[in-house]
């Protein structure tokens, strides 16, 4: 990406479930920066465990990183996007299980609904007063930390190994729908593997093969 646009990337190590690292985050980026243009909401966590049977302390971490970091980034940021920016656009990584569930995820899947209701939120309010415009994506399962982490687990669907998509195929497929998003409505978009695909390695670009 960086060989493409020519452009650097800083990385930066923190907590988002502390309030404060975030408030800290936004103001070192606007002071290097003056302001965001494309904001994606993508960290997320997953603490599995039964409801009635899941202790409080995990609903609050799931929920602070999930939901509660994205809301206050976009909050901390928001003034100088809609001021500023271009074409200000705000991406919230939700999930497939947010519009149809899972079992023992019950705190994972609320928090990624809660991620479409603040893109839903941001449309409203933005199109009345600003020029901010949000878009929710919906992955299907994904070779991640948290595939891996929910293995085992009875009940939840397990998908092969060879059927699960690769992150780079998903952040490619964001990078088209950003681009065509000056164009087309594309508030909510779902990602999953095509189903006559049996091989996860046919979705991704080569230009990120190895």
């Amino acid at each position: 990406l960086t060989s493409e646009t020519r452009g650097a990337v800083r990385s930066v190590s923190g907590d988002l479930a502390e309030a404060a690292f975030i408030a800290d985050l936004a103001q070192k980026v606007q002071a290097e920066d003056g302001w965001v243009d494309i904001l994606i909401n993508n960290a997320a966590l997953i603490r599995p465990g039964r409801i009635g049977h899941t202790a409080a302390a995990a609903w609050e971490e799931v929920l602070k990183v999930n939901l509660l970091a994205p809301c206050l980034l976009l909050n901390e940021l928001a003034t100088a996007m809609n001021e500023h920016s271009q074409a200000p656009l705000v991406v919230n990584i939700s999930s497939v299980a947010a519009l149809q569930g899972a079992p023992y995820e019950a705190s994972y899947v609320v928090s990624k609904a809660g991620l479409q209701g603040l893109s839903a939120a941001v449309n409203e309010e933005y199109s009345m007063f600003g020029r901010i415009r949000a878009m929710t994506v919906c992955p299907g399962n994904m070779e991640t930390e948290i595939w891996r982490h929910t293995e085992g687990w009875p009940g939840i669907s397990r998908t092969p190994r060879d059927r699960l998509m690769k992150p780079f195929t998903v952040a490619e497929a964001i990078v088209r729908w950003v681009e065509l998003s000056d164009e087309l409505d594309l508030s909510q978009c779902v990602l999953t593997p095509r189903k006559d695909l049996q091989d996860a390695d046919n979705l991704v670009n080569p230009k990120f093969k190895e």
